[in-house]
């Protein structure tokens, strides 16, 4: 690499410079050659100036000058250079990190891939709910699912391997709904048996739609599903025992609830009039709940 201008070469009393065949000039002399020394060049350079033929011979003179010895002109490396410290600083986003704004400040935040791969799961879970609630069991396959969900036959084996994978993903999901539906229930300020009654005509819910296919997958994944409901029954029962002190009564409510949900499901969004699930009939059952737990002394 040339590093400044280039030397002047000048031969001394005792060398002869000559022509050969092909009109090439050359040294015909092994004395050291006078280098101007304002720079050191890379021997092949110097040696294409002057046309020697080896490049070895020319860079042992020249790496001896008959001047003054001068010293070359350090050059800042790259890879050894002294990087400036981060301290203090905002650390780097993730690799694959993607922005978005946040609610409170408007300003961005980072979305790891963890969260980006959380999201997916939620997505695919949700096409496998809603092809087992369109189709029924036989037509929520994988195939089906990984179309409905946008992703790849890949993409969806890595989060679920296999059919039973999914239904357990929906069981698993199903038990976090209801925990948030119990945070819901227990609010200050707020009757759990209200709330469990007025909630259940809500059959457009992720916590009714997932509870609803869940039943539809019953028949066929005992095993796992059954449990689950079960599990999510008793918890509801004992949250609304809990208020009420009473356990037939609070049977009743959960039968009630169980009622007004499929009654709801029954009559849809049709416009058709809904005497069964209307605002004024769960208000009358809730104003009966009342007064049977007056009559028992509650």
């Amino acid at each position: 690499m040339q590093c400044g201008p280039e030397p002047r070469v000048s031969a001394t009393d005792d060398e002869e410079v000559g022509r050969d065949v092909g009109g090439q000039r050359r040294l015909r002399s092994t004395r050291r050659c006078t280098v101007d020394p304002v720079r050191t060049v890379h021997p092949p350079v110097l040696a294409r100036r002057v046309g020697a033929r080896r490049c070895g011979r020319l860079a042992h003179h020249c790496l001896q000058p008959s001047g003054p010895r001068t010293d070359p002109v350090p050059i800042p490396s790259r890879r050894y250079s002294k990087r400036p410290s981060r301290r203090g600083q905002e650390p780097a986003p993730r690799r694959g990190a993607v922005e978005r704004p946040t609610r409170a400040t408007g300003t961005p935040d980072t979305v790891t891939p963890v969260a980006t791969s959380r999201s997916r799961h939620g997505e695919i879970l949700a096409a496998f709910r809603r092809l087992v609630l369109e189709h029924g069991d036989r037509g929520a396959t994988l195939d089906a699912v990984a179309r409905a969900a946008g992703v790849s036959k890949g993409g969806l084996i890595y989060h679920f391997p296999t059919r039973e994978a999914l239904v357990t993903g929906l069981c698993d999901r199903f038990a976090e709904l209801v925990d948030e539906d119990l945070v819901e229930m227990t609010t200050p300020g707020r009757s759990p048996t209200e709330w469990y009654l007025r909630t259940s005509a809500d059959y457009l819910s992720e916590l009714e739609q997932t509870m609803a296919a869940l039943v539809r997958l019953a028949p066929t994944d005992e095993g796992s599903v059954r449990p689950a409901l079960r599990r999510g029954r008793a918890r509801w029962y004992e949250c609304i025992l809990a208020e009420l002190g009473d356990e037939q009564l609070a049977r009743t409510v959960v039968l009630l609830g169980d009622g007004i949900a499929y009654n709801a499901e029954l009559d849809g969004q049709s416009g058709a009039p809904r005497p069964f699930v209307d605002r004024a009939s769960i208000e009358a059952l809730l104003r009966m709940v009342r007064a049977l737990g007056l009559v028992r002394g509650i």
